[in-house]
């Protein structure tokens, strides 16, 4: 369970709300098709027809959840709110959805059953990732490091103000007094020049940037790769266009800091 989830509390609300209301969900999906199909049958039959409907779809549930979950922990996919963002997870679900009906359903012997099993499978996946969209599950991944604390980042000037969350800040470089923040939105990245000293981004969002020289700072979340040139330390930063900035002499301690979560991802 640690493995799939985490110990902090952000991963037990995963938990809590990411995958049981889903499931919930599936409880009643399966209940209402177990009766829909089953109005005239004696109530066994409506309660067993139930009973295997409800199974069937928590089924599917499980097996896209776990799938979703081995993909960030094991396989370290990239995810999104959209089928294109998370199609190798759902075939991986799909799969096992397939394998989960297949073993628990003795009544596959002939061409039609295994054909009807398939059909199955597939609706059963839809229903699913319908209701997983719906509670925006695949937009919050799963990060394998402590997440930092939520704050925000205020950039204005004289026409428009943004607030930026600062985990997706990658850095923040000065020149000539004016500061260069470098973020991701809407999966696209975008920069904003500020009349600002880097000294009060750095004071006020510490818990989230480090200073590594005197003109930069960075987001270690963000940190792609660490180099070392003529003895020198190059930090290399996601973004639109690749960029790398020196690491001080006075901030070599923050190689203890850095490479372990380079080393997480």
């Amino acid at each position: 369970m640690t493995f799939l989830f985490g110990n902090d509390k952000y991963e037990i609300k995963i938990l809590l709300w990411y995958v049981l209301v889903p499931v919930f969900m599936c409880t009643l999906i399966g209940g209402f098709i177990g009766v829909i199909t089953n109005i005239d049958s004696t109530r066994d039959k409506l309660l067993l027809d139930m009973g295997l409907w409800i199974f069937r779809i928590n089924v599917g549930a499980f097996a896209n959840i776990f799938a979703y979950f081995i993909s960030i922990r094991v396989f370290k996919w990239d995810t999104e709110n959209s089928f294109r963002g998370i199609w190798k997870q759902a075939s991986i679900g799909c799969f096992f959805t397939f394998l989960a009906m297949f073993f628990t359903n003795k009544d596959v012997t002939t061409p039609t059953s295994i054909l009807f099993l398939a059909i199955s499978v597939i609706i059963i996946t839809i229903i699913v990732y319908v209701f997983l969209f719906q509670f925006g599950f695949f937009s919050r991944p799963l990060n394998t490091t402590s997440l930092p604390p939520v704050d925000y980042l205020f950039l204005k000037d004289s026409e428009r103000v943004e607030k930026i969350d600062i985990r997706q800040v990658s850095f923040i470089k000065v020149e000539d007094h004016y500061c260069t923040v470098v973020y991701q939105k809407e999966q696209e990245w975008q920069e904003w020049t500020v009349y600002e000293k880097l000294k009060n981004f750095e004071e006020k969002h510490q818990a989230s940037l480090v200073r590594i020289n005197r003109s930069t700072l960075v987001n270690p979340q963000w940190v792609e790769k660490i180099e070392k040139n003529k003895g020198k330390h190059l930090i290399h930063m996601k973004c639109k266009n690749s960029a790398s900035f020196p690491l001080s002499s006075s901030q070599q301690h923050l190689l203890d800091h850095l490479i372990p979560v380079i080393e997480a991802k």
